[in-house]
């Protein structure tokens, strides 16, 4: 197995420095990041059968790296707007419930006075 090779670059999607390793073992590239993880990809041939130099070889593997980070940018932010979801529900619904609660003391209260005016009519 060759030993990894540290890559660093900008990526204009994320707006962001990745940083991670790739190896090439002839079969696939495999790349890891502490940030994101890991991810192998078999190589995309061309013609030729195999990477033409080593600068084709980085490429792929930051191409690699980049879906990789991409991908997991996604699932977190994928998860926060399902967290968000949920408290917008939750608070939904605690302002409902208190609504709720507001209109039944309110409909208590317009009983007890409709009671006190007819026994107060039937009292005169």
């Amino acid at each position: 197995m060759t030993s990894a090779h540290t890559m660093s670059f900008y990526d204009e999607t994320l707006k962001k420095q990745i940083e991670g390793f790739y190896k090439y073992d002839g079969k696939a590239i495999h790349v890891s990041s502490w940030e994101y993880g890991a991810r192998s990809a078999p190589p995309l041939f061309s013609v030729l059968g195999h990477f033409p130099d080593h600068n084709a070889v980085e490429l792929f593997a930051k191409q690699v790296l980049s879906e990789l980070s991409r991908d997991a940018e996604q699932k977190v932010l994928s998860e926060k707007a399902k967290a968000l979801g949920e408290l917008s529900r939750d608070a939904e619904q605690k302002v409902l419930s208190e609504k709720v609660k507001v209109l039944s003391e309110l409909a208590r209260d317009a009983e007890k006075d409709s009671a006190t005016s007819h026994s107060l009519k039937k009292a005169a």
